[in-house]
C-alpha cells in the first residue's frame, strides 16, 4: 500500500480549489441543479453519508462536492467534504475530456482515490482499485477557454472503491455511492 502522502492531499485540494465554489450567474435564468451525494463505507470502518444541497448552495455544516478538469495538464479532480468531519476525493490523471463513461483508478498513472474521517479514519485511506462513472454530463454554461474562463458542467453518476490504510495489517474498506448535480468546471 502506498503511504498517504501530504503531496497527494495537497495536489487533490489544489486541483479542486482551482475550480471556484462560487457560481457565475447563469445567463439563461435557469436554476442550478440540486446536489445530492449518498455513499456508504463498509469493512473495517462503517459510515453512511447523505447530503442534499438545493440549487448547489451549501450552508454551514452541510458539506459540498465539486470538481475541475484541466485539459492542458490532464487532471480531472473531484472533492467532497464536510469539514472537519470527512473528506472524499478522486484525481484522474491523463484525462483531457469530460464525458459520459467510466474513469477507472489506474495506479500506474498515479490516480488517487482518498477518504478520511476525523474520528473513524483519521489517518485516511487510499484506493487500491475503483472507478467513477458519469451517467450524465450536461453543459450548463459556456464561458469559453479564454484566460480565467471555464465551462460549467453538472454531472450525475456513481462510484465504488476498494481502499486500505497504512496500518499493519492494513484496515480495508469499500466505498460505494451515487451523486447528481455535481458542478465540474472545465478549461
Amino acid at each position: 500500500m502506498r503511504p498517504l502522502s501530504l503531496m497527494a492531499w495537497i495536489t487533490l485540494a489544489f486541483s479542486v480549489s482551482c475550480s471556484s465554489c462560487k457560481k457565475e450567474t447563469p445567463t439563461n435564468d435557469e436554476p442550478l441543479p440540486d446536489l445530492a451525494l449518498q455513499f456508504t463505507v463498509s469493512g473495517d470502518v462503517s459510515q453512511s453519508i447523505d447530503v442534499l444541497l438545493p440549487e448547489n448552495v451549501s450552508a454551514a455544516g452541510q458539506g459540498f462536492m465539486n470538481g475541475s478538469l484541466n485539459g492542458k495538464v490532464k487532471i480531472l479532480s473531484l472533492l467532497a467534504q464536510q469539514s472537519p468531519d470527512w473528506m472524499l476525493g478522486f484525481n484522474f490523471f491523463e484525462t483531457t475530456e469530460l464525458e459520459v463513461g467510466t474513469y477507472t483508478i489506474n495506479l500506474a498513472n498515479s490516480d488517487i482515490g482518498s477518504y478520511s474521517h476525523a474520528t473513524l479514519a483519521p489517518g485516511g485511506f487510499l484506493a487500491t482499485s475503483g472507478s467513477v462513472t458519469f451517467s450524465k454530463v450536461e453543459l450548463f454554461q459556456s464561458l469559453g477557454s479564454s484566460i480565467g474562463g471555464a465551462d460549467d458542467y453538472f454531472v450525475d453518476g456513481s462510484f465504488t472503491m476498494n481502499m486500505e490504510d497504512n496500518s499493519t495489517p492494513p484496515q480495508q474498506i469499500t466505498i460505494a455511492g451515487n451523486f447528481s448535480g455535481i458542478n465540474i468546471k472545465t478549461n
